[in-house]
């Protein structure tokens, strides 16, 4: 049997890009970083994140909201930003407050430190384990000539920058 700990160490060797989830909840923005985002089709455009179920952002998804995903930048800013949305026990309300973020037509929440944003509409979600895994219909997708990402390898989130300065 795979204990928690073996899985987590396993995983933790695979460096993986971080976006953050961004959605309004009960009128309110909510923001997650997420570390496991897949493209999962081109044709038409997908995409594949995983929530908790029983989260904030599962039952915004269940109920139809809008999400967007940010590919935040490799600037202080950008660090900033996801140094707060990874506080935990953070309250709903305020989440935004001193994030830069924008509201796509969709109702999707896009973060202005982004080095890319996409818009999307649920298609269908399944449930595995204690997530709920979502397919996600691209709805827009737009890249800035802001540069670098962040990354989560090793337990630790970094910033990573394409011209091999970070």
């Amino acid at each position: 049997m795979v204990t928690e700990d073996d899985y987590r160490a396993a995983m933790g060797r695979r460096p993986a890009g971080v976006c953050v989830l961004g959605m309004r909840a009960g009128g309110h923005v909510l923001l997650v970083a997420l570390t496991d985002v897949a493209s999962a089709s081109l044709h038409p455009p997908m995409v594949s994140i995983s929530v908790y179920a029983d989260s904030r952002a599962g039952e915004a998804i269940e109920s139809g909201a809008a999400w967007g995903l940010s590919v935040l930048d490799s600037s202080a800013e950008a660090a900033a930003a996801l140094s707060r949305i990874r506080e935990p026990g953070r309250p709903l309300i305020g989440q935004a407050v001193g994030i830069g973020v924008h509201e796509h037509d969709s109702g999707a929440v896009l973060l202005d430190a982004a080095s890319a944003t996409i818009a999307c509409a649920t298609e269908w979600t399944m449930p595995a384990g204690e997530h709920l895994v979502v397919a996600g219909r691209v709805l827009d997708a737009v890249a800035t000539p802001r540069s670098g990402a962040h990354v989560h390898a090793l337990g630790r989130i970094r910033p990573w920058r394409s011209d091999g300065a970070g």
